[in-house]
């Protein structure tokens, strides 16, 4: 990337450039660079963009592989389902092979860092709260479902440990009830708060009440408050505060303290996620018709055309790819 934009300043106009990544062992539609181009011409105001992507469900793999890779998708998708239910404002894919930037977003961020594993994650975490990103779904990216042990977390590793006989587990929902109550409360706010206990009424639950004050809350609260001119401002800085990385602190967190983590299918079936997905009555009981919904809702932003009536709706989607999966074609 960084030897991208230095070809980019070449060219003597690096503000018209825009990085796209993808990874070697990908595959993607044949639209991928025109709609990525497309995406940012029309859209001079956004820095930088996440492509939608659906992991490869079938292939020269053996079956368990699809199979693993699926709940991990599921998993990927249900975490952003909730922070969106919650209102949270950073709540996107950062999946690296599926992510465009603009050189001159890319410069100000410092370039990408240099973490061993999960550097997209963090790079991208940051764009979010730093400048306007969006989505694209004109265009699809296909990640490989490989497994690896080389990096701590991510697909691979994902698929490593759930083929050794882990189940895929995902953060309750009642955590992202917590994340709700304080974008609530910071919502509700009519003047600038100078202290923990006028920013948070009551209602804040427990758990985040307790890592606030774990990470020094007061402290920022005050300090924000010292230097915005109005509420706006406040709202805004408290999100540069309570960024996405700290919000993936806080699940860890009450997740070891009080709210465990459940199985992915469990946590995916949650009937107010399935409301929000076109779901209304029944809910799908396996992994590949559930990530069915949630590829269609999350592509097209918006519930399947209709409101789906029952499970069986659902499952015509997906037909085709759940024989594919258990059939290990």
């Amino acid at each position: 990337m960084d030897e991208a934009a230095a070809r980019f300043y070449q060219t003597k106009r690096p503000e018209q450039g825009v990085i796209v990544c993808y990874d070697a062992d990908c595959l993607c539609e044949r639209n991928f660079l025109v709609e990525n181009f497309r995406h940012f011409v029309e859209r001079p105001g956004v820095a930088g963009c996440s492509t939608y992507f659906e992991h490869s469900l079938n292939g020269p793999e053996e079956p368990a592989v699809y199979r693993a890779v699926t709940a991990y998708e599921l998993h990927l998708r249900y975490y952003v389902e909730g922070l969106r239910w919650a209102g949270f404002p950073y709540a996107g894919h950062t999946i690296g092979s599926a992510m465009s930037v603009r050189v001159p977003a890319y410069l100000r961020l410092g370039g990408m860092n240099r973490k061993k594993a999960g550097e997209d994650f963090y790079f991208f975490q940051k764009l979010m709260r730093d400048a306007r990103t969006s989505e694209l779904g004109t265009t699809v990216v296909y990640p490989s479902a490989r497994t690896s042990h080389r990096v701590p977390f991510g697909t691979g590793k994902a698929v490593s440990r759930i083929l050794a006989g882990e189940p895929q587990m995902s953060y309750s929902f009642q955590s992202f009830g917590s994340v709700k109550a304080l974008v609530d409360a910071v919502r509700s706010l009519e003047q600038t708060p100078r202290s923990v206990e006028e920013c948070f009424p009551a209602t804040i639950p427990a758990p985040m009440l307790a890592f606030l004050e774990a990470n020094n809350c007061r402290i920022a609260i005050v300090e924000i408050g010292k230097n915005v001119a109005g509420v706006a401002q406040f709202k805004k800085r408290f999100w540069r505060w309570f960024d996405g990385f700290r919000c993936v602190k806080f699940l860890n967190w009450v997740s070891a303290n009080g709210c465990p983590k459940v199985e992915t299918l469990t946590a995916a079936a949650e009937p107010c996620l399935l409301n929000r997905l076109g779901m209304e009555s029944e809910s799908p009981q396996t992994e590949v018709p559930l990530l069915a919904l949630y590829r269609n809702h999350q592509r097209n932003r918006r519930p399947i055309s209709g409101r789906a009536k029952s499970a069986s709706n659902v499952f015509a989607l997906v037909r085709e790819t759940e024989f594919s999966v258990n059939q290990g074609r």
